[in-house]
Parts: C-alpha cells; structure tokens; sequence
C-alpha cells in the first residue's frame, strides 16, 4: 500500500530503503554519489509500499522515519527560506555562481535566487532550483542545511517516495536480504 503524506503531517511511518550495503545508520557523507538516482532531489530515498524494497539493492532496511516537518506539496515558493539555504553556500561558490549571472558577483546572487524564486512553480522546486544552480556538486551539505538550516525532515513526492533531509529522524528497525 502507498502511502501519502500531506502538507500538516507530524508523526511516524514505517518505510524501506535499498541499498546494496548494510546500512547501521544514515550518513551525509553518502548522498549524491555516483550511483545515487536523485531524481526528486539528494536525500535518502524510502519506499512507502514494501514490495519497493529492494528495488535500489540487495539488502533492505525497513524503518521507522519520525518527521515533524514535510515539505508541503504544492506550496508557493518560500524567498526567505530559499535565500537562506542559497546563503549557506560556501563563499566560493556563491561568487561562481554569481559571476554567471552578471559581473557583479554579488548582484549576480541575487539575481540567481530572485530567478529560482519566480521560476519554481511550488516550494520544494523552489528549493531544487537552489541545489540544480548552487548545491549541484555538494549534494550532501544541500541535504544537510535543509534539515539544519530550514528545519525541513522531508519531502513526500505524491508517488510512494519519501526523499528524507534529517538523518536524526530515521531509525533501522529490521535488515533484509533478499534471497535472489
């Protein structure tokens, strides 16, 4: 059975991550690797319905994710959280990103942000659109800052999916391996 969160849920859920390693707990260090499919965006990817798990790998871990704050489907875009997530670039990147906006570095941000903003049609694209342009080859500080800085547990994708931000909201309760 598929599962789907709304914009208010606060609670528990029981979910299945794949992967081809045992996994003891969830890290940021592994996010947005090579082998990652980061089509909603880098996280940790859980399956709602079962018969998912091991869609991504030989070994399942089956979950309990505590999440207090999903990103509402379909939200209008968010300016001050999304000029507070572009602003926790490292400095660096910030000004390369800037430069391929205007000359002034510094303009060149702002236009960056204020171009996500009017160009995301809900709040997590608003979000997306930051991490494509900005957090594009530092998956795991974008995942990180959405749950340290935004204070965001979770994006439900409205297809069985939960793309989870804050890895203090996920406990391992039962590891399969399947038998094929």
């Amino acid at each position: 059975m598929i599962i789907f969160l709304n914009e208010k849920y606060s609670g528990t859920i029981k979910a299945f991550h794949g992967s081809d390693v045992k996994i003891t707990n969830f890290s940021y260090d592994y996010v947005g690797g090579k082998e990652a499919n980061d089509e909603h965006g880098s996280g940790f990817y859980f399956f709602t319905d079962e018969k998912y798990m091991f869609t991504y790998g030989k070994y399942a871990h089956q979950c309990t994710l505590h999440l207090n704050n999903v990103i509402e489907r379909g939200g209008k875009p968010n300016l001050k959280n999304m000029t507070k997530l572009a602003n926790a670039l490292p400095s660096s990147i910030k000004r390369d990103v800037g430069v391929d906006w205007d000359e002034n570095w510094k303009v060149g941000f702002r236009d960056f942000i204020l171009s996500s903003y009017n160009s995301a049609v809900d709040e997590y694209d608003g979000y997306l659109n930051i991490w494509i342009d900005g957090y594009r080859n530092i998956h795991n500080l974008w995942v990180e800052n959405m749950s340290k800085i935004l204070n965001i547990d979770a994006h439900d994708t409205g297809e069985g999916i939960i793309v989870v931000f804050n890895k203090d909201s996920i406990n391992i309760d039962k590891i399969y391996k399947n038998k094929e």
